[in-house]
């Protein structure tokens, strides 16, 4: 339970001024005004970045991961650029077999979801 306050207590720097300082009072806030205005301001530093990596640098800087792949891709085409893309991850001779067991025809599934889905 003190391995935090001494860590603060090891990577702060020794001074003489802490000596001169006077006590805190005991109704102080733990975490100060200078601290909040630290953390709001990293999160929202941090949401911009992730927001920029999100939907601004696929194509630009890595692959266009939101490409759809299309009925008439080539076969592979789809993984080089699309990380989703798992059936060679999920999909196995078992699962294969009992989705051709259950015999279900096309229009017993959602056609929109399908659109979107199929690759």
């Amino acid at each position: 339970m003190d391995t935090l306050g001494a860590l603060a207590l090891a990577t702060e720097p020794p001074s003489m001024e802490i000596l001169n300082r006077a006590p805190y009072k005991k109704d102080n806030a733990i975490v100060t005004e200078l601290m909040w205005r630290n953390v709001f301001g990293h999160a929202i530093y941090q949401v911009i970045v992730l927001m920029i990596v999100i939907f601004v640098a696929p194509g630009w800087v890595c692959n266009d991961y939101w490409t759809k792949c299309l009925a008439y891709s080539a076969p592979g085409e789809c993984t080089s650029y699309n990380p989703f893309y798992a059936n060679s991850l999920y999909q196995t001779a078992e699962s294969v077999a009992w989705w051709q067991e259950l015999d279900l025809a096309r229009d017993q599934y959602d056609q929109g979801l399908l659109d979107i889905m199929i690759c």
